[in-house]
């Protein structure tokens, strides 16, 4: 969900929301309820495979996706499940 930066046309307050694209821009100010303008901000960009982004762990190969499915579904990733399944003698 994108987030959109907006200011105080009164008090000069400064604040983000996180809205929906399809959302109207909001019309009061948070804080003192007077008149706000959104503001245009930079765009964030994401490099895949850069070790400096903290967002690596959003860019996962296709294996890291389903063991990350299966996780949340089984409460382990399925490597993790297989080796349980092998020790119970159940693979």
């Amino acid at each position: 969900m994108p987030t959109y930066e907006y200011r105080c046309e009164e008090n000069h307050h400064y604040f983000e929301m996180e809205q929906k694209m399809s959302d109207p821009p909001l019309e009061k100010c948070i804080e003192c309820e007077s008149k706000v303008v959104r503001l245009i901000s930079r765009p964030v960009v994401f490099v895949k495979g850069s070790e400096k982004s903290k967002y690596v762990k959003d860019f996962r190969s296709d294996s890291r996706k389903w063991d990350a499915v299966t996780e949340s579904i089984w409460g382990e990733s399925a490597s993790d499940r297989d080796k349980r399944l092998k020790k119970e003698g159940l693979d």
